[in-house]
């Protein structure tokens, strides 16, 4: 009969049979269980958990391509992408595709054809997966203001 257990985290430590831990961030940490039973004998086991990032998606709805270097592209953030998986399209009102990319690191400048569109309002469409490999469709209109 096991009659103690000794969990090692990084960081901390537990005495409880069943315990409960919060790592600071994700990444991968070494768990360590060590059980004695009431004969004293003891036997360890260690094993890598990995905590994986919390999946955020953001989207602006405003942007201004005048190349001041502030806020000059429309580009969705977010943690926990499968960057191979994501793509974006900029639509006009009309439903013309006037962008895409599946880069998530390159946003839409506001133009076309090497042209900066006028003040209005465009729809746009984001598909991508998380990490874990459920996917996440998303829309939305951005205002490109000059």
């Amino acid at each position: 009969v096991i009659t103690n257990w000794h969990w090692y985290f990084q960081p901390g430590t537990s005495t409880a049979q069943n315990p409960s831990h919060t790592f600071p961030a994700a990444g991968s940490y070494p768990v360590t269980l060590i059980v004695t039973n009431s004969n004293g004998c003891a036997d360890t086991i260690t094993k890598e958990v990995t905590v994986k990032p919390v999946f955020t998606f953001y989207a602006p709805n405003a942007f201004t391509p005048n190349f001041d270097g502030m806020n000059d592209n429309f580009l969705p953030t977010g943690t926990a992408w499968d960057v191979s998986t994501y793509n974006l399209w900029v639509f006009d009102r009309w439903g013309m595709q006037l962008y895409h990319t599946n880069d998530a690191n390159v946003g839409w400048n506001g133009s076309k054809h090497g042209e900066v569109l006028q003040e209005d309002v465009y729809v746009w469409k984001v598909e991508l997966n998380d990490t874990f490999g459920a996917p996440h469709e998303y829309n939305g209109i951005i205002s490109l203001a000059k």
